[in-house]
Parts: structure tokens; C-alpha cells; sequence
């Protein structure tokens, strides 16, 4: 039977910024765009990486979620990665391949979607503020200009496609969109009622630093509020929902579809470890590589120098501080439920 250690060694999650330039500017990001399309040697970097657990740590699950910035802005180095990790299963060698995406949907045009599709990148997370007159003012392009159009136009594209993927629609809660937000219900249960691949994850806008620190913010029994009517008539409609309103922590997804026959969840149960959420940022296995190669843990705190546990080499070697994972991945010898579901958090008593 495989220890704790082994599971590792099989398993690796990278969540891959391709480039963290945005072509939106959303009013609550707290991004700042400063570093561009990934170079050469960290591409490099992370193909020898892969190959290296592959052929020599036992390597037989990948899973890769593609961030940003907009990660369609480097539509190029996500292809040529995905392709290397195409390979790797196609041949055998990887047993599973798992790989998504958080874009904004505005250049998942048919083309692009069909490339992705092919190369194993079929679950995307695409973020929605309401209907076009709520959502034009709060996700503007850079330009200034409305983007609601096109992103449903590229979902109504996907609908009529017969790929086998999922779309998970972030409806964001914001003081003063409800009645978008319910106009958008309306509009979606028209459009995707019945296409199981769409499905629709409830949030309220959060404050993670940026030009958020200056927004007024919903009250979270009036997000409750919202999220429940949303929430009822969707599944009245026959969608799967995932309320994250009421969720501890910012990462938090409901672990509702992790059954125990769940490899990660069983693994998990195994190791004597007593949760309802780990956040990717938690996991021994999980590393975050950013356009310039250096290495984090969290997608969120990406301005914080204790973010930047590491760095990729060209050759695939990577170089860790132990003392900033110790500090990651704590909750994995404390079994602590808030270091396991949110590291950054810190119980005071």
C-alpha cells in the first residue's frame, strides 16, 4: 500500500499564469498586471518538470489549472503546454490529466475553445456580474468598452458544440445587481436550461486588496438573501448550483462531489486528517508558477514576498524555501481545520 509520501509523488497540482496581463479591468481586482506573456526558459521549466516526476518520482496524475492575468492573453504558451501535457497522456504515462480554467470568456472565441477541448482543457470558470447593463460598469475591458456581448455569445457557441466539457458560471453578488442578477437567471434558464454542462456557482464580491479596498461591499445576510432565490430558481430550472455565499473561506468550493471513492478525498480520509475543505494553497503537492518562474503557493496574496516560496530553473529544478512551505502546508501535520482550509489564516485562541 503507498504511504502519504508516495500519494504525493503521484499526484502534482500547478495552477500556471501564463501571463498575468489583463484585457479587462474589473472594478474589484487586486491584481496589478506588472508582469507579462511567460519567457521561454520558465516554458521550458515547467515541460522538464513534468517530465522529471514522470520518469523518475512516478509521476501518474496531473491536474493544471490555467490563471491570470487573462490566460488567453498567452493563448500560445497555453497550447504549447497543453500540448506537452497532452503527450505525456496520450502515451500512457500519465494515468489521469485534469485541466481547467479561469478566464473571462471574452477570447474563448469557437477556434479557441476547440483547440482547448482537444488538448484535455474542458472545464472553465467564467465570471458574470449580472445582465449586460450591470455587468458592462463593473467587468469593462481596458478600453472601457462593455463585454458582456461577447462572452455570451462564445457560451451560446459552446452550447452548440457536442464536446464534452463543464462551464461554471460565476454569478458575482454586488450591492445594487439584484435585479440584473435576476434578470440573467431568467435569461440563462432560457438559453442552458436542461445542458448539464453549465453550471452556476453563487459569490459575493469579496475584499482582497487592490482597488476593492475602496468599494462598498454587500452586507453578508443580503448576499444570503440573493443567493438563496438565485440559488432556488436555478435548481427549479434543473441546474446544479454551488452556493459559496455562506463558505469560510475564499477558496472554498462545497466538497459535495468529493464521494469516497474520490482518490483525493480517500487519500485524504487516510491520512487521519479530519476536514470539510483544503485549499489548493495547503497541499504539499501544489505549486503555483507564476509568467516570471518564480513559485507561490496562493493565487491570492500574490503581492506578499512570503507568496514567493521558490523558483523554476530551465531544467526543471526547483528550488524551495523550506521554511515558507512549512508555513503553506502546516495544516497537514496539525490536521487544523483553518490552516487546512485557509493557510493564511492564523487562530489567535
Amino acid at each position: 500500500m503507498e504511504n502519504f509520501q508516495e500519494r504525493l509523488n503521484r499526484r502534482l497540482e500547478l495552477t500556471i499564469m501564463p501571463t498575468e496581463k489583463c484585457n479587462f479591468r474589473c472594478v474589484y481586482c487586486y491584481e496589478d498586471f506588472e508582469i507579462g506573456r511567460m519567457r521561454a526558459p520558465t516554458i521550458a521549466g515547467i515541460k522538464a518538470l513534468v517530465r522529471r516526476r514522470v520518469e523518475h518520482h512516478g509521476l501518474k496524475e496531473l491536474r493544471v489549472e490555467w490563471f491570470g492575468g487573462e490566460p488567453l492573453l498567452a493563448k500560445g504558451v497555453v497550447l504549447e503546454l497543453s500540448r506537452d501535457f497532452h503527450a505525456h497522456s496520450s502515451s500512457g504515462a500519465l494515468e489521469m490529466l485534469d485541466c481547467s480554467m479561469t478566464t473571462n470568456g471574452f477570447e474563448l472565441t469557437p477556434p479557441v475553445f476547440t483547440e482547448l477541448v482537444a488538448l484535455g482543457v474542458n472545464f472553465f470558470q467564467i465570471s458574470l456580474d449580472g445582465d449586460s447593463d450591470a455587468h458592462d460598469l463593473t467587468r469593462r475591458y481596458a478600453s472601457g468598452a462593455g463585454t458582456f456581448h461577447r462572452i455570451y455569445e462564445n457560451l451560446l457557441a459552446m452550447k452548440a458544440s457536442s464536446f464534452n466539457f463543464t462551464v461554471m458560471m460565476r454569478l458575482h453578488i454586488m450591492p445594487g445587481n439584484e435585479e440584473s442578477l435576476m434578470r440573467l437567471s431568467r435569461r440563462l434558464c432560457g438559453d442552458f436550461k436542461g445542458d448539464a454542462r453549465f453550471t452556476v456557482f453563487l459569490r459575493d464580491i469579496s475584499n482582497l486588496g487592490g482597488k476593492g479596498e475602496s468599494l462598498q461591499m454587500i452586507t453578508h445576510a443580503e448576499a444570503v438573501r440573493i443567493s438563496k432565490l438565485l440559488q432556488a430558481h436555478f435548481e427549479a430550472e434543473g441546474f446544479f448550483v454551488e452556493n459559496g455565499v455562506e463558505a469560510e473561506f475564499e477558496s472554498q468550493v462545497s466538497v459535495s462531489g468529493l464521494s469516497d471513492s474520490n482518490p483525493a478525498f480517500q487519500s485524504l480520509k487516510e491520512s487521519g486528517l479530519r476536514v470539510s475543505h483544503v485549499c489548493y494553497a495547503a497541499k504539499p503537492n501544489h505549486m503555483l508558477i507564476r509568467a516570471d518562474g518564480r513559485i507561490g503557493k496562493c493565487t491570492v496574496a500574490l503581492g506578499s514576498e512570503g507568496n514567493v516560496v521558490g523558483a523554476l530553473a530551465e531544467d526543471g529544478t526547483v528550488a524551495l524555501d523550506a521554511g515558507k512551505m512549512k508555513f503553506w502546508t502546516r495544516g497537514f501535520l496539525s490536521g487544523d481545520a483553518s490552516e487546512l482550509g485557509c493557510p493564511l489564516i492564523t487562530r489567535t485562541g
